[in-house]
């Protein structure tokens, strides 16, 4: 998540819960990381200019689910209305659910883009 601008997730079937509880925590070890990696000057610029440096802020660039083997397409042949069904299933996918203790809300909010791309089986 820190080298890289594109990340691709790669799951089968579908995309489950312990797949999002295992992304956001990656995600916020990342963000940890790059809290323990600022630099002292950095530290002495916010001490100077009394303005903190807010790392919640900070967005990954690129987020994409890969699943592979999706077996709910109405018409595999269609590509255009895949694609719209892919955009519905990642939007109710990444819907905030109460019971979440808000990991959807933090993965969305960790990314710049998530996209989502399903290959039937």
């Amino acid at each position: 998540v820190l080298i890289s601008s594109f990340q691709v997730l790669n799951v089968q079937n579908r995309i489950q819960e312990d797949t999002l509880q295992q992304l956001d925590y990656f995600t916020q070890f990342a963000r940890s990381a790059l809290r323990l990696f600022k630099s002292k000057e950095d530290l002495k610029n916010t001490e100077e200019d009394g303005k903190e440096d807010d790392i919640s802020e900070h967005k990954f660039q690129s987020l994409q689910f890969l699943v592979r083997d999706w077996a709910n397409f109405d018409d595999e042949e269609d590509v255009e209305e895949n694609i719209r069904q892919t955009k519905d299933v990642l939007q109710d996918t990444l819907t905030e659910n109460f019971k979440d203790g808000g990991q959807r809300d933090r993965i969305m909010n960790s990314f710049k883009k998530v996209d989502a791309f399903f290959l039937p089986h």
